[in-house]
């Protein structure tokens, strides 16, 4: 007699399909088992793979109605449990489930079973989320499958719980945005059918509205949707009592799926007010709750509500510890499980902001992931070791540090010592040489720099031979000029391809910095330049347009070569989501570039008057090219009213003759022009002043 037949659906898997059929070989070996697989209509290699593994393989007609094809597969079985899963989940540790099936005494006690998938979220970060599903039932005389789509077996009580034995599915990769979307219009189309008919009352119809709208939710062109749909499912819920199991959880769950929209689509504010808006309609505070405190805690920080948003992440990250009852887990997915980092980077910036760096550090290490939203968490501890004076960090951080990156934070160190006093440089000094033996040759130059010491930094030129320094190579000039080095003593030191033309733009940088920067864009338009090439250009254009001592409308002539050249290496060196979100982190010097490229944007739209709001945003940020920016302005505005900015040209020409007259003693003729001014800008505040200087008091035009 057959103790366990195994049905699945299929169409076009012949990419995922034996790998599911061979985990399930030890289960079908061990137990009397029986293999069904219906096939919706594969074009690939599926249905040739499936009859590798079982005769039982045959065709039916897709009719966007998944519980049908269930029940198909459910008709040919012939043992005693059904157990259905699709062709890209793969069973893990089966001989739990093995060992249950064997025990005819154990198996009488239940009508089904219990276990776990494990739903992979994302390949590149490892993200998996895990809830419970009844995935295999006693066989039972008029009961079959329900719901067009999320498909389901009624439940059968009692259950049993498997604790190893689980599922891992692949299907939902959202790595894979393309696989997403088609998936996404597939659900679309069978909710679409299904909502158009009748929705049942209760909990069972805002269940269904919601599994629709979180299916709306992935889909871009009609994500917009889904506030209205979650709010029928809201409507149906609201009438039950309030201490309904399925009101609480299912209401959590909706207003889960609203934030989620409102925070991907970046409009805190309205995430802000839905998780008000839920809390007033939840008198009860549980475990549910866990996606509206993480989304509502984003949403605050965002708006630079720090203190809101320590409070409600560390609910939510308490609530993210606790074990989830498998009833909640039936009826409600999280979107924010398994995305503490996420949230624990959260609430570091907001601790930053409030210039609490104990607490700040204490989170940061709780982040278990070596990169979240695009930040290698190592680099970011090593830039706050560095910041806030935690120099006892550095040597461990150090050996953190991904290959690939050292350079390139070891460049930022030159520059971050130059900024502090000389009892912290001695303190990051005795970090360092912690870890000087393990690499010599970036260190030892880099301690006599930090220490200031000319004799220290000759003898470590001498002993480094033709070795190239990985570090800020300006700042290494600039302490060289400072301590008094010649530049011939550096010079062989520093082997780069293009050592000739990168010395000579030094020593322009400290003659003729302007020069060079118009024949540095040349360069620039006329080839790609590399990474490190890219970041001498930002280093010397940031340092020229930031050069109070240089006139501000010399300064300004380097404005595009700025944003090219600075815009192309943000790119470069940064994920787009750090660019778009997350610029807060970045150099105040870089944000201010970013500000200025969208008021590029904005004039290129003639849009002035947010040009004009983008680089007073920028400047907030970096006061120091406040004059620069001044002039910017004035362009645009000229730009945006050439007429009036011709009369302001004229008023300034027409007022210096008048002063030449009245200089001159010429009353008559100044009185005249003062009187053709006031017809042409009566409102010009010179006039009156003027005007003084001709006329008796008693006179003065008014």
């Amino acid at each position: 007699m057959t103790v366990l037949s195994i049905g699945m659906i299929v169409k076009n898997e012949a990419q995922n399909l034996r790998r599911t059929l061979e985990a399930l070989q030890p289960l079908l070996k061990a137990v009397k088992g029986q293999l069904i697989i219906a096939d919706t209509g594969s074009e690939d290699e599926t249905i040739a793979i499936a009859k590798e593994f079982t005769k039982e393989v045959f065709s039916i007609r897709w009719e966007n109605d998944f519980a049908k094809a269930r029940n198909a597969t459910l008709a040919e079985a012939k043992g005693d449990w059904f157990f259905y899963l699709d062709a890209d989940e793969v069973l893990t540790e089966p001989e739990e489930l093995i060992q249950f099936l064997n025990n005819t005494k154990q198996q009488k006690k239940y009508r089904s079973i219990t276990l776990e998938i494990h739903n992979l979220v994302s390949e590149k970060r490892d993200v998996w989320k895990n809830f419970s599903s009844t995935r295999i039932f006693r066989i039972e005389p008029n009961t079959y499958f329900e719901g067009a789509i999320h498909e389901f077996y009624p439940r059968q009580l009692p259950f049993y719980e498997l604790k190893r034995c689980h599922l891992k599915h692949y299907g939902y990769n959202n790595d894979d945005t393309v696989f997403m979307q088609q998936k996404s219009k597939r659900n679309l189309a069978i909710f679409d059918a299904r909502v158009a008919q009748e929705i049942p009352d209760g909990s069972r119809g805002a269940k269904l509205l919601f599994d629709y709208a979180e299916s709306l939710a992935l889909n871009d062109e009609r994500k917009e949707q889904t506030a209205e749909i979650v709010r029928r499912g809201i409507a149906l819920l609201l009438p039950l009592e309030i201490s309904d199991s399925f009101r609480v959880i299912l209401l959590a769950r909706g207003y889960s799926i609203m934030m989620s929209v409102a925070h991907n689509s970046h409009r805190p504010t309205e995430c802000l007010q839905m998780g008000e808006e839920y809390f007033n309609l939840q008198p009860e505070r549980g475990i549910w709750d866990m996606d509206i405190y993480g989304f509502l805690g984003y949403a605050q920080m965002k708006l630079e509500d720090y203190a809101a948003a320590i409070e409600n992440i560390k609910v939510y990250l308490q609530l993210a510890q606790k074990e989830k009852p498998q009833e909640l887990m039936r009826n409600i997915i999280f979107t924010l499980d398994g995305m503490e980092n996420w949230l624990c980077l959260a609430l570091v910036q907001s601790y930053l902001k409030l210039h609490d760096y104990a607490q700040a550090w204490t989170y940061l290490e709780q982040i278990k992931d070596a990169e979240v939203e695009g930040i290698d968490i190592t680099a970011f501890k090593w830039q706050m070791a560095l910041d806030h004076d935690s120099a006892e960090h550095l040597p461990k951080l150090y050996h953190e540090l991904r290959e690939d990156n050292r350079e390139m934070i070891l460049q930022s160190l030159p520059h971050a010592i130059c900024q502090k006093d000389s009892a912290r440089q001695q303190d990051i000094a005795a970090g360092l040489r912690q870890i000087v033996h393990d690499d010599e040759k970036t260190l030892l130059p880099l301690l006599a720099l930090v220490t200031g010491d000319a004799a220290e930094l000759r003898d470590c030129l001498q002993r480094m031979g033709e070795h190239y320094f990985p570090t800020e190579q300006g700042a290494i000039i600039r302490q060289c000029l400072k301590l008094q080095i010649p530049m011939n003593e550096l010079l062989p030191h520093l082997d780069k391809p293009f050592i000739d033309d990168y010395m000579m733009a030094c020593q322009r940088y400290y003659n003729d910095w302007l020069n060079w920067a118009a024949s540095y864009y040349a360069v620039f338009k006329a080839h790609d330049m590399t990474l490190s090439e890219l970041w001498f250009a930002r280093y010397l254009l940031n340092s020229g347009i930031s050069n109070t001592a240089l006139d501000p409308n010399l300064r300004l002539t380097i404005w595009q070569p700025l944003l090219a050249c600075v815009g192309k290496y943000l790119r470069l060196i940064y994920q787009p989501v750090m660019l778009a979100e997350q610029r807060e982190l970045l150099p105040p010097n870089d944000q201010f570039v970013l500000w200025a490229e969208q008021a590029e944007e904005a004039l290129t739209q003639k849009d002035y008057a947010q040009a004009i709001h983008n680089l007073r945003e920028g400047v907030k940020i970096y006061p120091a090219v406040q004059a620069v920016v001044e002039r910017k302005l004035t362009e645009i505005e000229e730009l945006a009213d050439p007429i009036g900015a011709e009369m302001r040209r004229l008023a300034i020409t027409v007022k210096a003759q008048i002063r030449q007259f009245i200089a001159a003693e010429q009353l008559t003729e100044a009185e005249s022009l003062i009187n053709e001014l006031a017809a042409i800008i009566p409102d010009d505040p010179d006039i009156p002043y003027l005007l003084e200087q001709v006329q008796p008091a008693d006179m003065i035009w008014n």
